[in-house]
């Protein structure tokens, strides 16, 4: 399977239940791009190896894609914000410089992440979240906060 790398991207770190549950970890690393951008540039777009992409309705809100040839996660689209993501290990090219977290509320690390990016509850405003910010020192409770 082969991506082409669109221009227009956000880079960021995922704490929600279903990001972390799906890749495995306790923080989830993301690449996120328009899937329906008014520049083909900037979309997020499959150029190769569609035919091997497996859907997995996750969520209500979330399809993710899969390789049915060796089950790596391909992409994950998110139709109600107009935005699909990556894992940065799909698209090796890009340096992988996230500039905020999002759901912090739900972070489930037992120490404190102090690398001096913004810590939104939930999403930003822009994305249909709340103005609320955490501080870095926020704990969740360890059983973790679903919505």
């Amino acid at each position: 399977i082969e991506v082409r790398k669109p221009k227009a991207r956000l880079e960021l770190y995922c704490h929600c239940m279903d990001c972390t549950g799906y890749s495995s970890n306790l923080i989830a690393p993301y690449i996120m791009f328009p899937f329906d951008a008014a520049s083909p540039d900037d979309s997020y777009v499959i150029t190769k190896g569609k035919d091997m992409l497996h859907k997995l309705n996750y969520t209500p809100r979330v399809n993710r894609f899969f390789c049915s040839k060796c089950g790596a996660p391909v992409v994950n689209e998110i139709a109600d914000l107009g935005m699909c993501g990556t894992f940065p290990n799909v698209i090796t090219t890009y340096p992988y410089k996230p500039f905020m977290h999002v759901h912090y509320k739900n972070k489930r690390l037992p120490f404190p992440i102090r690398d001096g990016l913004p810590k939104h509850r939930d999403l930003p405003e822009a994305f249909g979240g709340s103005p609320t910010m955490l501080d870095d020192d926020y704990q969740a409770p360890m059983a973790g906060v679903r919505d």
